[in-house]
């Protein structure tokens, strides 16, 4: 009887139907299951312009967007997807999508690409078995991404705030502050000391470049073995079947000034010296070949 038609007008046929006083009620009551803007719309005969709100359209894209056919209709509406199946679950963003149906991946990423934007990275520690050193989550070089690792895809992988918790977590067998120095694109090395059996030295971890006179210097690997803070410490525990003074004198470039044995047949001890530093030959400075 209304001068323009009404199209939600309907007959109840069936004298036990439940009725209603709106039709919000109506949808939350019979219809919860369908989004409450799509059961009004669709009720009153209107055009459904989705409600903006998230889902996943296809999974194969590893992203979430929005429901919706077009760019600002409505006007949140800046990543459509198209309309959303009735039963299908929406999110208020992106990121309780992707967190819901898309967990497998890395959020930030996921999040990332259902907004449009590129993914940086988060810039958080990952491990680097390979190369015995953890890396960060993120793909170019800048202040703040130091050594960039490339970008996490899924969340499986764990991250960690700084290069110390991941060389911790994960790289614990290592010395700490050798895993660490391998994480700095910067480092000169620990500065720390560890054996060269070969030699009856203990080598200092740092660049050849700038090796103190005197020193043997080389970068420690995780086949090294043990680290030590001081020439002394390495000496003692890792070649304790040498002269401790002896070796403390040969890792620092320097004779020990000790005496030993020279020729049983002779009779002579001889002196660990210099014999041309000083002003007049000393003719009692010799050379000892045999470290052990």
């Amino acid at each position: 009887e209304a001068a323009v038609p009404e199209p939600w007008c309907g007959t109840i046929t069936n004298v036990a139907t439940k009725t209603y006083a709106s039709i919000t009620e109506c949808c939350s009551k019979q219809l919860s299951w369908i989004d409450s803007a799509r059961c009004n719309a669709t009720s009153l005969g209107g055009t459904i312009v989705g409600s903006a709100e998230w889902y996943v359209a296809d999974y194969s894209t590893g992203k979430c967007v929005q429901d919706c056919d077009a760019v600002g209709t409505p006007v949140t509406c800046l990543q459509p997807g198209g309309l959303a199946e009735s039963s299908t679950e929406l999110f208020a963003d992106a990121e309780a999508c992707c967190e819901s149906r898309l967990s497998y991946l890395n959020v930030g990423l996921c999040n990332a690409t259902s907004n449009g934007a590129t993914y940086t990275g988060s810039e958080e520690w990952i491990v680097d078995y390979e190369n015995t050193r953890c890396v960060q989550d993120c793909d170019t070089t800048t202040a703040t991404c130091v050594l960039p690792g490339g970008i996490i895809e899924d969340s499986s992988t764990k991250t960690y705030a700084d290069a110390a918790a991941c060389c911790a977590a994960k790289l614990s067998y290592l010395d700490t502050d050798l895993c660490e120095s391998n994480s700095n694109p910067a480092s000169n090395g620990t500065a720390k000391y560890f054996a060269d059996i070969e030699n009856g030295l203990c080598k200092l971890d740092q660049e050849t470049a700038t090796c103190p006179t005197g020193y043997t210097c080389s970068r420690a690997t995780v086949g090294s073995g043990k680290l030590y803070d001081t020439e002394t410490a390495c000496c003692t525990a890792s070649l304790p079947y040498i002269d401790s003074d002896l070796c403390v004198a040969r890792t620092t470039g320097v004779t020990s000034e000790k005496w030993f044995l020279n020729d049983i047949a002779d009779g002579g001890c001889v002196q660990d010296c210099n014999a041309t530093a000083a002003a007049v030959p000393e003719p009692w400075c010799g050379t000892i070949t045999d470290i052990g």
